[in-house]
């Protein structure tokens, strides 16, 4: 999630409680750590309150009046031996509440069992709940080809949304290519996320190295002169490598590429010393014994 998308999500979630909102639901990415940095970001920018380190942060300055309740914190994403212990119901809380869960199977399926426990079977959920889908192309989607059935983490998105009679949800992603393609009208039980409401494309924050940077708008006068054909030659790699192919080295061009990123991380090293990150990504071969040759 970009700087911008975060700003955006603290600001999306005070929005929604003063418009009356009881629950929130954040679904950050895959990865624990992802998870503990979203959750640190809402303890600043909504809570004020570190649970962790038991201690004020953030919004806290600005007043304590309706301090939100946070049944996560960063020290672990949730379990299902702790949902048993959850008695507490958002229902019959004055105070907003929010919980930031990893998306994950288990993770999603405890949160389930909490909501479960706290309604009447058959019947949906009354108060007003936020669901906010970070990464939304990332494991939302349903990858399922028989139009009656689902992936977990989709069919389990869709399960929680469908628990509440006043929900709303919302997803976040810089890649929603996979999102727009899915089937508005597919049901399999509860209806797909299929952003039906609304899009918004949110304007690229200072110096965003983007698409329009690369190729230029309208003309080529301001684009930066960063693609170059790439000659191939015999014998080494090419588009065109598949499985068993003999590769018996890296083409000059690589060679010259992966140059100048040394050279630069060395510049960057002496003038930004205090900066430790400095990576390069390179596309070769979706074949896992091609990346190996590669490697070595």
């Amino acid at each position: 999630m970009c700087n911008q998308e975060k700003q955006a999500t603290i600001l999306l979630i005070n929005k929604s409680v003063d418009y009356g909102y009881k629950l929130i639901i954040l679904i950050s990415g895959v990865h624990e750590n992802l998870r503990k940095q979203t959750q640190e970001r809402v303890d600043k920018g909504f809570i004020g309150f570190d649970i962790t380190n038991l201690q004020e942060v953030g919004v806290a300055k600005y007043g304590k009046a309706r301090r939100p309740i946070s049944l996560s914190s960063s020290q672990g994403d949730l379990r299902s031996s702790s949902c048993q212990n959850f008695l507490f119901n958002p229902a019959e809380s004055k105070a907003p509440v929010i919980i930031v869960v990893k998306k994950n199977a288990l993770t999603l399926k405890s949160l389930m069992f909490w909501l479960n426990a706290h309604r009447q079977e058959g019947k949906k959920l009354t108060y007003p709940m936020l669901l906010i889908d970070d990464e939304a192309d990332n494991a939302s989607i349903n990858t399922r080809k028989e139009s009656h059935s689902f992936s977990v983490i989709n069919g389990a998105i869709r399960e929680i949304l469908d628990m509440f009679k006043v929900r709303s949800y919302v997803a976040y992603t810089a890649t929603p290519f996979a999102n727009l393609l899915i089937d508005p009208d597919s049901m399999s039980l509860y209806k797909d996320l299929f952003p039906d409401s609304f899009l918004i494309i949110l304007e690229p924050p200072k110096g965003y190295m983007g698409i329009d940077k690369v190729f230029g708008k309208n003309s080529m006068k301001n684009n930066l002169v960063a693609i170059e054909d790439i000659v191939y030659e015999n014998g080494y790699l090419n588009e065109k490598v598949r499985k068993g192919d003999k590769i018996v080295g890296l083409p000059s061009s690589l060679i010259e590429a992966i140059d100048y990123y040394l050279l630069g991380m060395t510049l960057k090293k002496i003038r930004i010393p205090s900066d430790p990150f400095t990576s390069m990504l390179i596309n070769t071969s979706t074949i896992v014994e091609v990346q190996k040759r590669i490697k070595e």
